[in-house]
């Protein structure tokens, strides 16, 4: 995906929320940690996609999630998924793949991690100076979105009923405390976007977040 550059009519729209500077030339010797969290086909994808365009490097927590799939000879599937995340964290702890996922990043300096569904992930990534992004958007929203994506995509195991069934896991039904618990991780989160627009809106939202967190020192950094 395309992102359009920071214009001047972005700049005008954004309004800067916080008088407090950093130096940038030594915010780039520190480490910034964005976290996304965020339901079934509210927009974290497109999220990160502008951040990565930002000089960010991409992780997703299910890229472990995946790796035990494989393993397991399981199929690459949402319910196989959320099932093998929930032995994971069973297992290893509820946040075995957030852990996993700093320690893949290794010293890179500004890392976008998608996929955030429980709440001890949350608090492990604030002990390393996190800051966490929710992206919401209405149900309605967010189903055309999925069934858009079924037309383009024919990905098997997509289906209406396949989005319901999602949706409810993440919202904590069913689930123990070491499961999906989207919906508590949104109770969590240090600013949330609301997805109810355009993507253009989407991503002035995006820089946004870019020019009064991260670089007005809102964001933790790690020097």
């Amino acid at each position: 995906m395309s992102i359009f550059p920071f214009s001047d009519v972005v700049k005008t729209c954004i309004k800067m929320t916080s008088p407090i500077k950093i130096d940038l030339r030594k915010s780039k010797t520190m480490k910034q940690i964005v976290g996304l969290v965020g339901y079934i086909a509210s927009g974290k994808s497109t999220v990160a996609a502008h951040f990565v365009d930002q000089g960010f490097r991409y992780f997703k927590l299910s890229d472990v999630v995946r790796e035990e799939c494989e393993r397991r000879h399981r199929e690459l599937n949402r319910k196989n998924l959320q099932d093998v995340g929930n032995l994971l964290r069973e297992k290893y702890g509820p946040a075995y793949m957030a852990e996993r996922t700093l320690k893949s990043a290794g010293r890179s300096k500004k890392i976008i991690i998608d996929g955030i569904r429980n709440p001890e992930e949350i608090t492990y990534l604030r002990e390393h100076a996190g800051f966490i992004l929710g992206i919401t958007a209405p149900q309605y929203v967010r189903l055309e979105r999925y069934m858009d994506r079924l037309k383009k995509r024919r990905e098997d195991g997509m289906s209406k009923a396949a989005f319901f069934r999602a949706n409810k896991r993440e919202q904590g039904v069913g689930e123990d405390s070491s499961g999906q618990q989207v919906k508590a991780c949104l109770d969590m989160v240090d600013h949330t976007i609301k997805n109810n627009g355009s993507v253009d809106d989407l991503l002035m939202e995006c820089e946004e977040v870019l020019q009064t967190n991260l670089f007005t020192g809102a964001i933790p950094v790690i020097g």
